[in-house]
């Protein structure tokens, strides 16, 4: 017989046969003493009261773990781009769509000359410009001369140079490092003269002022499209102006990586190096290079300077289509915006004088590529025990960054800007050019961070670097059209990356010093608020940064570092 308890039972804790027969039960087990005296069948509840209290306490426990790691999670997280990308009531509203009614307009003069005459630099100013740049136009003016053509017409001469001006303020947007002055002038010649602008360049240089004026003016971007295609056929077709056909590729490609068209970015621009390749443009123009014909010789110093730069342009814009892409370059090794014709100078490919800022970033292009390059090789084998040949090219590599990184000036510095020109807070073409070159460092020295705890620290550094670049260009204020550029999403996005990681790897250590934390935050949030400003200029761009939130979250699905 079961012994009995005269100890008093929790609730639940008597079994069902007294608790349905409500008499008082002693709980012993497995029968207890009531139900072995009468001989009735004894059984017990499971403890179902108690699951449910582990269930809670369980649950009261993954509460407190989601209000710790809320309380934990980074501040970066509720910037508007973290909600943003996360769907989590973030403002969709995009820049783009604040339509100014002022425009940029360049106002330098047309010029004939045939000498190459050493342009002043304009000016950076700390002053609020309409629009950031320092002369404007009412947008009503473009809009209404537009709206007076009809879709086969021609436009007026006035109407032509006034959107050329209207372009030129984006040119660095679009690569186009033409001579400004002799463009202008050849803008006013009729259309039947031998030197006037072939209409595939008009076209693309429409496209673009199309492309970044926004409002009614984007309407007529497919016509200037379609024109650009056709014209440029016809350039082909009749072997007539070839270089103006170059020059129309070159701004076309750079319409179709704003628009996210990133593999028709690459096919215009991989058949146009191919096509300046065979006529000879690789080469400098002073070396002899055969019997080249399809592309006449340049006329002047000024036609023999645009010819540098047109290659450096087209260098540039297949280094960027093959980073998004990631298919293979054209260009030959050795060409005169190669890294060793660039930095090195060997005399067989001597690189002439050209604009400054152009081989600055030619230089970055050309280094960035180098570099894509190097990290394919030893992607297998990683950088401990290299062989010779692959050593020696590392240090080509980081010698020819630490060039470049003493040759660029600051970002408040106008290199680049004609006389007549003036921008707000920063050059833009500097900025981009401080990004390209920061990112480069980022990708060379992150290969050897494993190896080597210096490189990670100069990784580090160098995503700083981007940080405090945008701080200095937008300042607690939008970001403005002209100065944004496509490439910079990129650019930005491995430095949010490094900083991401040092940021959770000194706060997973422990770290105890708050403004250490506070600081690397500081830094996210400048390159955040870029970004969120770029990927509404850019939409298209917005899947080049949609691992942000995971990572600040405590993912470790880095793609760059």
């Amino acid at each position: 017989m079961a012994s009995a308890s005269s100890a008093s039972l929790t609730p639940g804790q008597a079994c069902l046969e007294c608790r349905r027969r409500k008499v008082k039960c002693d709980g012993s087990r497995p029968v207890c003493g009531r139900c072995d005296r009468l001989r009735k069948e004894c059984e017990y509840e499971q403890i179902v009261r108690r699951l449910q209290v582990d269930i809670m306490e369980d649950r009261l426990s993954e509460i407190e773990s989601g209000i710790q790691a809320y309380l934990r999670r980074p501040a970066s997280m509720e910037h508007p781009l973290m909600k943003k990308l996360t769907g989590d009531g973030g403002d969709r509203h995009h820049p783009q769509n604040l339509v100014s009614p002022f425009l940029p307009l360049y106002t330098g003069e047309p010029r004939s000359s045939s000498t190459v005459v050493p342009e002043s630099n304009g000016s950076v100013t700390s002053e609020a410009l309409l629009a950031g740049y320092g002369s404007v136009t009412p947008r009503t003016i473009p809009e209404s001369g537009l709206g007076q053509i009809g879709v086969d017409s021609e436009l007026p001469a006035e109407l032509s140079e006034y959107l050329i001006r209207m372009a030129l303020p984006f040119r660095n947007q679009f690569h186009m490092n033409m001579h400004l002055p002799r463009l202008l002038f050849r803008s006013r010649l009729p259309p039947t003269h031998p030197d006037s602008i072939h209409p595939a360049l008009l076209n693309s240089i429409y496209l673009a002022v199309c492309s970044t004026s926004g409002g009614q003016m984007a309407e007529y971007e497919s016509r200037f499209l379609t024109r650009t295609r056709t014209e440029s056929e016809r350039a082909l077709g009749f072997v007539d102006r070839l270089v103006h056909f170059m020059w129309a590729s070159v701004i076309l490609a750079s319409y179709y990586i704003r628009r996210g068209r990133i593999v028709e970015a690459h096919n215009t621009i991989s058949g146009t190096v191919s096509f300046a390749v065979a006529a000879g443009l690789h080469r400098a123009p002073d070396v002899p290079h055969g019997t080249e014909v399809i592309v006449l010789p340049p006329a002047d110093a000024v036609e023999t300077q645009d010819r540098v730069a047109l290659w450096h342009a087209l260098t540039q814009l297949e280094a960027s289509s093959s980073l998004r892409t990631g298919f293979q370059t054209i260009a030959p090794k050795d060409h005169q915006a190669s890294i060793r014709a660039l930095f090195f100078a060997q005399p067989a490919i001597q690189v002439i004088p050209s604009v400054p800022h152009v081989v600055l970033q030619t230089k970055a292009s050309a280094l960035l590529m180098g570099i894509r390059e190097y990290l394919v090789a030893i992607k297998d084998v990683g950088t401990a025990g290299l062989p010779p040949a692959a050593t020696e090219r590392y240090s080509m590599l980081v010698t020819s960054l630490r060039i470049i990184q003493q040759e660029i000036p600051a970002v408040d510095r106008p290199l680049g800007l004609q006389s007549t020109e003036s921008v707000s807070k920063t050059n833009p073409a500097i900025v981009q050019l401080h990004c390209y070159v920061n990112l480069c460092s980022i990708l060379l020295y992150n290969a050897a961070a494993a190896e080597n705890p210096r490189d990670i620290q100069l990784t580090v550094r160098s995503a700083e670097s981007m940080a405090r670049a945008c701080s200095a260009v937008r300042r607690d204020e939008p970001l403005l059209l002209i100065q944004a550029h496509p490439d910079l999403v990129w650019c930005l996005h491995s430095a949010c990356e490094v900083l991401i990681r040092d940021f959770m790897t000194r706060r997973a250590q422990n770290e105890n010093n708050a403004a250490v934390l506070e600081e690397r935050e500081a830094f996210i949030k400048s390159v955040f608020d870029v970004l969120n400003d770029l990927i509404g200029f850019f939409p298209s761009s917005e899947p080049v940064i949609g691992n942000l939130p995971q990572l600040l979250l405590g993912g470790d699905q880095y793609e760059t570092i």
